[in-house]
């Protein structure tokens, strides 16, 4: 699905970010999917059209969750709290994490 939008509209930062899901959901490609998420960091808009900046640190965190790293996972969730504190899974997350 994310080839197929880049395909149509090369210039939209959305194509990173579902690609950056993508690749974390299937458990593939760690670092291209890090590398994604933090360029759409970079080139998304605030527009209620694109994935919110707290969505891509939420699944930065999820990433980073993903390959043990504790303490990143915490500083993405926190990340995304710090945009939006009313962000329900990142609270979650953090709460499955339990204390440092």
């Amino acid at each position: 699905m994310a080839n197929a939008g880049e395909q149509l509209a090369p210039l939209d930062p959305r194509g990173k970010f579902y690609r950056g899901v993508a690749y974390i959901l299937q458990g593939q490609k760690p670092a291209d999917a890090e590398k994604l998420l933090r360029e759409y960091l970079q080139a998304a808009p605030m527009n209620s059209d694109y994935p919110s900046p707290w969505t891509a640190h939420y699944w930065l965190g999820r990433l980073a969750e993903s390959l043990k790293n504790t303490a990143g996972a915490r500083d993405e969730y926190n990340s995304a709290l710090k945009l939006n504190g009313n962000y329900k899974p990142a609270q979650e997350a953090l709460k499955q994490l339990g204390k440092p």
